[in-house]
């Protein structure tokens, strides 16, 4: 797929500076329209990631392991079968893999672009093991075909779980995985976009009412590189307090527990028999 690229303003990040973890989110949180480009080590050369309205939409990250016929078999876009027919088809005839299966009426266009959103998504993950580099981000309208966004909060998580261990938490967190910790009221609103294990909900739960990374490593079955990665997720994604910020109590919290305890008391007063309301 050929895109064009914007020509607005540019501006270099360091890597070293601004993790990817950290600058996808800051790009989500300003509905970014435009393009990173960074230097792929291996097969090396520079890539683009564009974006639109502050998520992903396309790549040319290269990955060996993740061709897209594989990814629409295992995403159940397409059957085995499906693909090996069109690759019969593009050895006698050519053509790109996306536009023979189309012809070949074995999947429509908004299910081909739900299959190239999942490519995209596992080829940006690869992007988290970089600690060091350039990234180019120019800003600038998306004159690209509609595609389906990535989704930026599932990304973060899985680039994380995939690429960070315990120390680069801890170098990139640094002062911020001591002390207190809570999540903030806003989790529960995009909880569901991180797509997160059951495993990781005693953490959740432990984090909600307030702990520490050391009593969260202490819970039942968890290791310290999980919570480690989950603190970092909810973290470098604005929805975890630390330190002294952990202290405060959200609005929307403390408007909760003044509504419980209205209830309680209002619950007392059933008790009265008689008088004047």
């Amino acid at each position: 797929m050929e895109l064009g690229h914007p020509r607005g303003a540019t501006k270099p990040v360091r890597i070293e500076q601004v993790p990817l973890a950290r600058l996808v989110f800051a790009l989500l949180h300003q509905r970014f329209t435009g393009t990173l480009q960074l230097e792929q080590p291996e097969p090396a050369g520079v890539r683009t990631v564009w974006l639109s309205g502050g998520s992903p939409v396309f790549t040319d990250w290269v990955s060996p392991v993740h061709p897209l016929g594989e990814v629409l078999v295992s995403e159940r876009v397409i059957r085995p079968e499906d693909l090996s027919l069109a690759l019969r088809v593009m050895s006698q005839e050519g053509g790109l893999l996306g536009a023979v299966l189309l012809g070949l009426n074995v999947v429509d266009q908004p299910r081909l672009n739900h299959g190239l959103s999942r490519q995209c998504a596992r080829k940006l993950v690869e992007t988290f093991a970089l600690r060091e580099g350039e990234i180019i981000v120019t800003a600038g309208p998306y004159d690209g075909p509609e595609l389906v966004r990535v989704n930026s909060l599932e990304l973060i998580a899985s680039g994380v779980l995939a690429h960070y261990e315990v120390a680069r938490v801890e170098a990139e967190m640094g002062e911020a995985l001591d002390g207190r910790m809570t999540t903030t009221s806003a989790l529960s609103r995009y909880m569901q976009h991180f797509k997160l294990g059951r495993d990781d909900e005693p953490m959740l739960a432990a984090l909600a009412a307030g702990t520490t990374f050391d009593a969260l490593v202490r819970l039942p079955g968890i290791t310290r590189k999980r919570a480690a990665q989950l603190v970092f997720t909810l973290w470098v994604c604005q929805m975890l307090r630390v330190g002294a910020a952990a202290m405060v109590v959200d609005p929307p919290r403390l408007n909760h527990g003044l509504s419980r305890q209205c209830a309680r008391k209002l619950v007392e007063t059933f008790a009265l028999r008689e008088g004047e309301i």
